[in-house]
């Protein structure tokens, strides 16, 4: 860990390890904060960031699986999963052609918009409004990988809309 820690310059780690649905290692490593020269504890919480795409990607498939959704099902406009619910796509946008698979993927067409509108404190449903409104298409869908994670925040609206349940209640579910 602490090698590990050098390598990627980690200030601060927090391992659990579990077997057989039990806790049975717990450790800190390193600063929670450096400037406080405070100590990671067992106790101390850390942002999960991009791992929570894994459980998203999941849980879509598991809705795939299923025969609730199907990947090239379109997510916005009049024939989208998700409708008009964060408000119509512009006229000429080519927003509603974007899939399921596209968000998946990163080829929505889209470039990461999230830190800009992340500085604006927006609930889920206002930052898809937003983004949906106010950010053109850097491509048509399906052509390049551009990362966005609003995408897999737009994949968690699918799936609370298709399963009925909060995103929480359904990747505990799955």
């Amino acid at each position: 860990i602490k090698n590990l820690m050098s390598k990627w310059d980690l200030p601060g780690v927090s391992i659990a390890i579990t077997k057989d649905e039990r806790l049975v290692y717990t450790r800190g490593y390193g600063f929670a904060d450096k400037v406080r020269n405070s100590i990671v504890s067992i106790d101390n919480l850390f942002r999960i960031a991009s791992i929570s795409k894994t459980f998203t990607a999941t849980a879509i498939l598991k809705l795939v699986e299923e025969g609730k959704i199907s990947l090239d099902q379109t997510v916005f406009g009049p024939s989208g999963i998700l409708g008009n619910d964060y408000g119509a796509t512009p006229d000429g946008s080519k927003k509603e052609l974007i899939t399921i698979l596209h968000l998946l993927n990163h080829k929505s067409g889209w470039v990461d918009y999230l830190q800009t509108a992340e500085n604006k404190n927006m609930s889920h449903t206002e930052l898809i409004s937003y983004v949906l409104a106010n950010y053109p298409l850097s491509i048509d869908p399906g052509h390049s990988y551009n990362y966005f994670s609003v995408g897999y925040i737009i994949l968690g609206r699918i799936i609370e809309k298709i399963s009925g349940q909060t995103y929480e209640d359904y990747i505990k579910s799955v």
